[in-house]
């Protein structure tokens, strides 16, 4: 052998390594494709059975709303419309469910955020 077919043998050598290489990687990619494919499956299936569990559910007109803020960890919702709540029912929710004392300052931020609301 010639100094050429050497080096044509070297070459073909390192590009079948280059391409055992590259199987391998998509063989490990195409696993983890799978895996992922499986994991929106089953999240897809949890959705659907969340969708499922609450679709029928019947809220009565006072609603309880819930709120990771508070003490309590609920809310109701003492007025029907919301453009029926008053500074009373703001203040009433302040202090009585988000236990917040009410200060002059508070009501005085209150009030100027509920002067600043335009009629549907």
């Amino acid at each position: 052998m010639n100094n050429t077919d050497n080096t044509v043998i070297q070459l073909l050598q390192g590009i079948q390594a280059a391409l055992i290489s590259l199987k391998s990687g998509q063989e490990a990619l195409l696993g983890h494709q799978e895996a992922l494919e499986k994991k929106q499956d089953a999240m897809q299936l949890q959705m659907t059975s969340f969708y499922n569990e609450f679709k029928d559910w019947e809220f009565p007109d006072r609603t309880i709303v819930t709120s990771t803020s508070t003490l309590t960890g609920i809310i109701p919702r003492s007025v029907s419309k919301i453009n029926d709540i008053t500074l009373k029912h703001i203040y009433k929710m302040i202090t009585d469910d988000l236990r917040i004392e009410l200060t002059e300052e508070t009501k005085r931020i209150v009030n100027t955020c509920h002067c600043k609301r335009q009629p549907i």
